[in-house]
C-alpha cells in the first residue's frame, strides 16, 4: 500500500543515521564505475598487504599479531571537489573485541576517518575530495585493549552525485559541542604540536639523538629512543600556545628511569618517574597523571596554565629535578598539546596542527536528554563569556582539580569543598552582558544537597537546586526559565535567566542547605563540596544554549548552524516541504527560515518562524514577493512541531500538527529552473543564520502539492521512535 511517504523526493531523517553522517533517503545518488579491483577478495592478488593482513576465503584479514598495518590499493585519479562513497563489511572480530582502524584516501592528509572501534556490520562514507584521490589505504592499530583480530570484505569506492546530502557549517571548530550516543559531552579537539610523532624534522635536539622503528606502545613500530650525550640534553619544539592546556606523550623507560618536561619559560615542570608511575611537578602544572598502558609505557600528562610559552622541552632524566647526567635514553610516541585540562585520544600531525572530533562541517547529532535517537540540533550563534572549566575564583573553600569524571567522558570536573560555615562559592570571571543573560553550569551532588546559582549585583538574581534529587527551589523576582536536565551518572546541568543587568556581575555558585535559601545562599558546613564543570554565561539570551568550551580569559564565539543541500534537481512547479522539530529559546524578534530556492536570491519559497512564535509561509519569483502570509503566536519552547507548506499557484497552504494555519489563493508561474537549494537555517542560501534552537527530527520534501487530507495527516498527533518503526508503520520505501 502506498503512503503519503512514498511521494518525496528527499527525505532526512536525523534518526536514519549512518557513522556520524546524515543521509537524505532520496533522492537516489547517481554512482560512477567501481574503483576497486577485486574488492570482495575472490583472489590474492591486486592488494599491496602489510605483513598482518592476508587474504583468503574471499576477506581480507589483520591478525593483530606482525608489525604491517596497511592494506592499500592504487586507481584511478579522482579530482578535488568530486565525492566518494566508500563501502565496506567489517566480519570475524575478535571475541570480546572490536576492529580498530583507519581509512585514507591518498594517504594520511586525507583521512575519510581517523582510528575508530568498530563492531561487525556494513559501513558507508561518503567523502569530498580535496586534494585528488588514488590510493585507499586501511591501517589497522592495535593499541587498543578493545581492539582485535577482523576481517574486511565487500569494499567499494564510487564517484557519487545527485546524492541530496546536507552539507553543514558552523565557521567554527573547537567551540561547538553536542551530546553523542553514549550520553557525552563531545567536543572538536586539536593537536598544537606539529610533526606530534616525527621527531627528527620540526623538533631540535640539543645534546640529544632520536632513533626511529622502536617498538611502541600500540604495538606499531612507530616509537623513538630520545638518547642524550650531555647534561641536560633535551628535545625542543618551538610551536608552543598560551593559555589552559593539557601536554602528554607515551614514555618508557630505557637507560633513564624518568622523563621530565618542562614549558619555558613560565616553566611549568613535571618529573615521570617511569618505573613507578608517579608524577613530581613544580612551577604552574594544574594537575599531571600517568596512565599505564601495559609493557612498561605509561601515558603522560599534565595540565598547566602559561601567559609567556615560547619551547616545549623533553628530557631523558635520572630523578626528579636532575637531568645532568651526559648519557640515558628514554623511548617516546606520539606527543600532544591541546586545549583544555585533559589528555585526549592522540591526534598526529604533519607540518601543520590537525582537528578532530566534532568539527565544523560535521552534523551535530544530538542525543540529550536520554534520546535513543538522534536530532539535528540547529542553533544560533552565541558566546560564552566566562572562563568554563579552570576556575580559580572562590570564597570560603578549595577547589581541586580534575577531580572526577565530568559530563564529557574524561576526568576534568573540579571539586569545590567550603572550608567555613558561613557563605561559600566558586565563581566566573566579571563579565559584561546585555538583557537577558543566561547562566549554566553541571554540577553533582558529593555531600551537600543544595546549591545556589547566583548573579551578583541584584538581590533578585538567584534560584536554588536540590542536585541530589534534581528538583527546583525558590528563585529571586528577577529570574526566569529556571532548568535542571539530567546529564546521568549524578550529574545535572542547571540554568537560569536573569534580567535588570547592572554593574559588573560575575556568576556564582554557593554551597547552601536550604531549597528556599534567600540571594547568597544559607551557609554550608566545613568539608561540604560539590563537583562542578562547564560554566557558561551568555549575553542576550533566554535560555542556556549546547556548552561552549572557554579556557581563554576572554569569551568564545561559537558560529551559527547552517544546514545546506545544493546538488538537487527538484521540480521547479508545485511543491511541498514538511519539516519535524522541536523547539526551544522562544525569542521575539528572531526569525527562522525553512528555505527552498533555485540557487538564487530571486526565486525561493519560506516556511518559517516569524518573530518567535508566528508561523510564517512566502512565495519570492524575479525578487517580487507574491505573498506573505504570517499568524499570531503558534510556537513555543520545549514541543514537538509538524511543520508543513505546500506552494501550488492558486493553492498555497500551511499546516501545523494537523491543522490548517493559512491559506492563499495567489495565482503565479513557476521557477524559471529547477530547484537546486534547501536550507535548515536562515534567509539567503549562502548567508544561512539561525537565531534560536532547534532539533530536526525530519525533512521531506514532495515535488507536488499535496491534497489537504494527505497534509493533515503527515502533521498529525502520531510520533515514531525510530526511523526505523516510521517507515514500518507507513509502509515506505527506503532508497539508498
Amino acid at each position: 500500500m502506498a503512503t503519503v511517504y512514498d511521494k518525496s523526493s528527499l527525505f532526512l531523517a536525523p534518526s536514519g543515521v549512518s557513522n556520524g553522517t546524515v543521509f537524505t533517503q532520496k533522492p537516489v545518488p547517481i554512482y560512477g564505475a567501481e574503483l576497486v579491483t577485486n574488492g570482495d577478495f575472490a583472489t590474492d592478488s591486486d592488494w599491496t598487504k602489510g605483513t598482518s593482513w592476508s587474504i583468503g576465503g574471499g576477506v581480507a584479514t589483520y591478525d593483530k599479531i606482525s608489525s604491517g598495518q596497511e592494506l592499500t590499493q592504487l586507481m584511478s585519479n579522482i579530482a578535488a571537489g568530486k565525492t566518494i562513497e566508500v563501502k565496506f563489511d567489517i566480519s570475524n572480530i575478535e571475541a570480546t573485541k572490536s576492529a580498530y582502524f583507519k581509512l585514507d584516501c591518498s594517504g594520511s592528509p586525507e583521512p575519510i576517518f581517523a582510528y575508530t572501534l568498530f563492531s561487525e556490520g556494513t559501513y558507508t562514507y561518503r567523502h569530498k575530495i580535496t586534494g585528488g584521490f588514488n590510493r585507499l589505504t586501511f591501517t589497522a592499530v592495535n593499541s587498543s585493549s578493545q581492539a582485535g583480530a577482523f576481517s574486511i570484505d565487500n569494499i567499494s569506492v564510487k564517484e557519487v552525485s545527485n546524492y541530496g546530502d546536507f552539507a553543514f557549517s558552523r565557521g567554527s571548530n573547537l567551540s561547538a559541542t553536542r551530546v553523542n550516543a553514549d550520553g557525552l559531552i563531545e567536543k572538536g579537539r586539536e593537536n598544537l604540536l606539529l610533526q606530534s610523532n616525527q621527531f627528527d624534522t620540526t623538533w631540535t635536539t640539543y645534546g640529544t639523538s632520536v632513533t626511529s622503528g622502536e617498538s611502541g606502545y600500540n604495538g606499531t613500530n612507530d616509537a623513538w629512543l630520545l638518547s642524550k650525550s650531555g647534561a641536560n640534553g633535551h628535545l625542543n619544539q618551538s610551536n608552543i600556545d598560551n593559555g589552559v592546556q593539557t601536554f602528554s606523550i607515551y614514555a618508557k623507560a630505557n637507560e633513564s628511569n624518568f622523563l621530565y618536561v618542562r614549558i619555558y619559560a613560565d616553566s611549568p615542570r613535571v618529573y615521570f618517574d617511569l618505573i613507578n608511575g608517579v608524577a613530581t611537578n613544580s612551577g604552574p602544572v594544574i594537575s599531571s597523571s600517568m596512565e599505564d598502558v601495559g609493557n612498561g609505557w605509561y601515558r603522560c600528562s599534565f595540565s598547566s596554565t602559561t601567559t609567556s610559552a615560547s619551547f616545549l622541552r623533553i628530557y631523558p632524566a635520572e630523578a626528579a629535578f636532575d637531568s645532568s647526567a651526559t648519557s640515558g635514553s628514554v623511548y617516546i610516541q606520539d606527543a600532544q598539546l591541546e586545549i583544555g585540562l585533559a589528555a585526549t585520544k592522540p591526534i598526529e600531525t604533519t607540518t601543520t596542527t590537525v582537528k578532530a572530533g566534532l568539527l565544523e562541517n560535521t552534523p551535530r547529532l544530538d542525543y540529550s536528554g536520554g534520546s535513543t535517537c538522534p536530532s539535528l540540533l540547529l542553533e544560533p550563534s552565541r558566546t560564552n563569556l566566562v572562563q568554563s572549566e579552570y576556575i580559580t575564583l572562590i570564597l570560603n573553600g578549595a577547589i581541586e582539580y580534575n577531580n572526577t569524571t565530568s559530563p564529557e567522558g574524561l576526568q576534568n570536573a573540579i571539586l569545590f569543598t567550603s572550608n567555613n560555615s558561613a557563605s561559600s562559592y566558586f565563581r566566573s570571571n566579571v563579565f559584561t552582558a546585555t538583557d537577558p543573560t543566561n547562566i549554566s553550569v553541571f554540577v553533582k551532588y558529593t555531600n551537600n544537597q543544595y546549591i545556589q546559582l547566583l548573579m551578583s549585583g541584584d538581590a533578585g538574581h538567584f534560584v536554588n537546586f536540590d542536585i541530589q534529587n534534581g528538583s527546583i527551589g525558590t528563585s529571586g523576582a528577577k529570574t526566569s526559565n529556571e532548568t535542571i536536565e539530567d546529564y546521568g551518572n549524578g550529574w545535572y546541568r542547571v540554568s537560569a535567566t536573569f534580567t535588570g543587568y547592572t554593574g559588573n556581575p560575575t556568576a556564582r555558585i554557593y554551597l547552601s542547605n536550604s531549597s528556599s535559601a534567600g540571594f547568597g545562599g544559607a551557609g554550608s558546613a566545613i568539608g561540604k563540596s560539590v563537583n562542578a564543570y562547564g560554566l557558561q554565561v551568555e549575553s542576550n539570551a533566554s535560555y542556556a544554549s549546547s556548552y561552549i568550551p572557554n579556557h581563554s580569559s576572554g569569551s568564545i564565539t561559537r558560529g551559527a548552524d547552517a544546514a545546506l543541500s545544493s546538488t538537487l534537481n527538484l521540480s521547479k512547479a508545485d511543491f511541498t516541504l514538511f519539516v519535524e522539530f522541536e523547539f526551544y529559546g522562544v525569542k521575539v524578534g528572531d526569525e527562522q527560515r525553512f528555505y527552498i530556492s533555485r540557487g538564487v536570491d530571486n526565486d525561493s519559497a519560506i516556511l518559517g518562524i516569524k518573530n518567535g512564535k508566528q508561523v510564517q509561509m512566502t512565495r519570492q519569483s524575479g525578487g517580487v514577493t507574491l505573498f506573505n502570509d504570517t499568524l499570531g503566536a503558534q510556537f513555543s519552547a520545549g514541543n514537538n512541531y509538524k511543520y508543513l507548506g505546500k506552494w501550488s499557484s492558486g493553492d498555497n497552504k500551511s499546516f501545523l500538527n494537523g491543522v490548517q494555519k493559512t491559506s492563499n489563493t495567489m495565482t503565479y508561474s513557476d521557477f524559471t529552473t529547477d530547484i537546486t537549494h534547501l536550507n535548515l537555517t536562515g534567509s539567503q542560501p549562502t548567508n544561512a543564520m539561525l537565531d534560536y534552537g532547534l532539533k530536526v527530527k525530519q525533512v521531506l520534501y514532495f515535488p507536488e502539492a499535496l491534497s489537504d487530507i494527505d497534509c493533515e495527516i503527515l502533521t498529525g498527533a502520531t510520533t515514531y521512535e525510530t526511523f526505523e518503526e516510521m517507515a514500518l508503520a507507513l509502509n515506505y520505501t527506503v532508497y539508498e
